[in-house]
């Protein structure tokens, strides 16, 4: 006899999340995509750090005129910031399962805690 249970044959589980789990994962998505956008922005400017120096440096030379500046500045920034994606997404993501082990870790020594108060039956 074939029954039906749920999507492909497989069986269908109801995850139950509580409020707390809920808003750790809203918060989860949120930081990962705005706290990714704005990593990224700080990525790239600790990248391009030393070829802004270099253009800012030139073009306070008055030996130097501004194209040449430029040009430089503009062959030099790509080669800075290609890997800018890599470092915004690992320091984006990584701390999300650090810190859901961290605050599950100490939701169970909390409950330990308070545990050790209770009168214990019988």
């Amino acid at each position: 006899m074939i029954t039906h249970h749920g999507r492909f044959g497989a069986e269908h589980h109801n995850m139950h999340l509580n409020g707390w789990q809920r808003i750790g994962i809203v918060a989860s998505v949120c930081w990962a995509i705005v706290g990714g956008l704005w990593v990224n922005s700080l990525v790239i400017d600790n990248l391009g750090a030393s070829v802004s120096a270099e253009l800012t440096s030139c073009l306070h030379n008055p030996e130097m005129d501004w194209g040449s500046c430029n040009r430089k500045f503009k062959a030099d920034w790509p080669a800075a910031v290609a890997d800018h994606w890599y470092w915004a997404a690992l320091y984006t993501l990584v701390p999300i399962p650090i810190v859901w082990l961290i605050v599950y870790g100490l939701v169970g020594l909390v409950r330990w805690i308070v545990a050790g108060f209770r009168p214990r039956p019988g």
